[in-house]
């Protein structure tokens, strides 16, 4: 299920970056966490956005937002998501 794979891809941001919770996610972590979506493609799977601004509990605007600061080249934070 493609469900399962953004779940999964979640999941193992969290566990990587050692984070307990979603709820506990900082600003820089979740751009963190949408820069790994793109870079696995996950957003080419239709509903990603809608399902992923549930689990952050933002808005959709707010993930086209993360992305297009990612795009634009505006990676202050996003350099330590390794």
């Amino acid at each position: 299920d493609t469900a399962d794979l953004l779940d999964h891809a979640v999941a193992g941001f969290l566990r990587q970056h050692n984070i307990s919770a979603i709820e506990a996610m900082s600003y820089d972590e979740k751009r963190c966490l949408i820069n790994t979506v793109e870079e696995r493609g996950l957003f080419r799977i239709r509903g990603t956005v809608n399902r992923l601004a549930d689990m952050l509990n933002v808005s959709r605007a707010s993930i086209y937002n993360y992305r297009a600061s990612l795009k634009n080249g505006d990676t202050s934070g996003a350099d330590d998501c390794q």
